[in-house]
């Protein structure tokens, strides 16, 4: 029976850090994909892969064939002058509806391609498609959809997946767990394990080079901050746990002391 239990414990165990890894993975990818950290880290991202391009705009060029820079140097004026009279310039690029507000133009031409940026960004973001993850990629073949709210929805789901079957197996692993006080030091040292393949996660494709890295660097932005939380977790777990057996040791040393007192003195005694 013994050596059963032992046998699923290091299954139920290897079982749970693969999904706790998995787990962190999909954590990282969910909070990257954030509108917020997306609109910062994105533009930066194609500006590092289109090296030699001129502002933002050119930066654009890699993605789907847009040529924004070429598109902002004749639109400038056109906006410039049509703002004599209006509060907005709305064109249509590349199938996405711009809307640029005419405070942008004192600016200048930088601050008007900087705004088209982040409209274009934001319409890409929350576009609406219909249509399944793997659906979608396969159909749009357009790295936008990567960096979708779309996208970020069904890693988050995956998230919420993988933390399902982390818990139960947890449960297992506790059922298993002949000693139960031995229970967080076990789950602690899982979860520790589990988060330090994160450490090194984007330096592993750090070696494969651009533009590959660079990718990686955008959807696994939040990865250090995902491991430092993994991490300090599993501590958390595994010092209590350690806590909870050292505190056990010192109360049955003490009551067997007491005991062995009594005896002693009830000896004396007759």
């Amino acid at each position: 029976m013994g050596f059963f239990r032992g046998g699923f414990l290091i299954l139920f165990g290897t079982l749970l850090f693969l999904s706790l890894f998995m787990m962190n993975s999909f954590f990282a990818l969910s909070s990257s994909l954030e509108y917020d950290n997306i609109k910062n880290e994105l533009p930066l991202l194609i500006e590092e892969i289109t090296e030699g391009s001129s502002g933002i705009g050119g930066a654009l060029d890699v993605l789907d064939g847009f040529n924004l820079s070429e598109a902002s140097e004749g639109v400038f004026e056109i906006v410039e002058e049509h703002c004599l009279n209006n509060s907005d310039y709305v064109f249509s690029y590349e199938g996405y509806v711009v809307d640029i507000p005419c405070s942008v133009i004192e600016g200048g031409a930088d601050a008007v391609i900087d705004e088209t940026v982040n409209d274009l960004i934001e319409k890409i973001y929350y576009e609406d498609y219909d249509c399944g993850f793997w659906d979608c990629l396969s159909k749009t073949g357009a790295p936008f959809f990567l960096v979708s709210e779309k996208a970020k929805d069904y890693w988050k789901g995956k998230l919420y997946l993988a933390l399902v079957i982390s818990l139960a197996l947890a449960v297992l692993l506790f059922f298993l767990t002949e000693e139960k006080q031995n229970f967080p030091i076990v789950l602690g040292s899982i979860i520790i394990v589990s988060a330090l393949p994160l450490a090194k996660f984007k330096s592993i494709f750090s070696i494969i080079g651009p533009p590959v890295s660079l990718f990686v660097d955008l959807f696994f932005s939040r990865m250090g901050v995902i491991f430092w939380f993994m991490f300090i977790a599993g501590l958390v777990i595994l010092g209590l746990g350690i806590a909870l057996k050292l505190s056990k040791t010192h109360f049955l040393k003490t009551k067997f002391s007491r005991k062995d007192v009594k005896k002693i003195v009830s000896k004396t005694n007759k």
